[in-house]
């Protein structure tokens, strides 16, 4: 689902501060509630001139917070000019939040280690994988590549939905968050 930030900011291109900030985390939560289905919520910041990183902790980043271990948040149409304050508002919130520009993301917040980066763009250039794909990729072990793969959900930063394994157990299957 895409979210135009413009729209639920009244059309404000330069929303700041925690007030409206808090009012932008009403809207986002109220349309959660009408479509707790959707995996990913993307956040369209296209004709948004510049925020603080008081909005964007109050806002996006606290509507991403809530949503950990529930659904994604992307940012999509990132530029320039207000990158900087955005990954300061969500490194305020410790988190680590997935901007797309162009269909490639970035990583903005909370630094993430080098082997999760690997482990998200496995992911991301596949349509879906299981923990076993990902142990046999990375040489590593069925409880190192599920610890991984759960904390990267958990984080916000990866998809997954649960299958009948062959065996009659529970698989989950782990995508990158859906854009659109």
């Amino acid at each position: 689902m895409i979210i135009k930030l413009m729209d639920i900011a009244d059309g404000d291109t330069k929303p700041f501060g925690s007030v409206r900030g808090h009012g932008v985390l009403a809207k986002l939560t109220s349309i959660f509630e009408k479509h707790p289905h959707h995996t990913t919520f993307c956040i369209d910041i296209n004709g948004i001139e510049g925020t603080d990183s008081t909005f964007v902790r109050e806002s996006v980043a606290a509507f991403a917070k809530q949503l950990l271990g529930i659904s994604s948040v992307v940012i999509l149409n990132p530029h320039q000019q207000i990158s900087s304050n955005w990954g300061c508002g969500a490194l305020a919130m410790d988190m680590t939040l997935i901007a797309v520009n162009r269909e490639r993301p970035e990583y903005i917040g909370r630094p993430l280690g080098n082997s999760n980066v690997r482990v998200i763009e496995y992911v991301r250039l596949r349509e879906e994988v299981l923990t076993s794909q990902v142990m046999k990729h990375f040489g590593t072990t069925s409880a190192n590549a599920s610890t991984r793969l759960k904390k990267l959900f958990a984080a916000g930063l990866l998809s997954r939905r649960q299958e009948t394994s062959m065996s009659g157990g529970v698989e989950f299957v782990y995508a990158f968050p859906r854009i659109g």
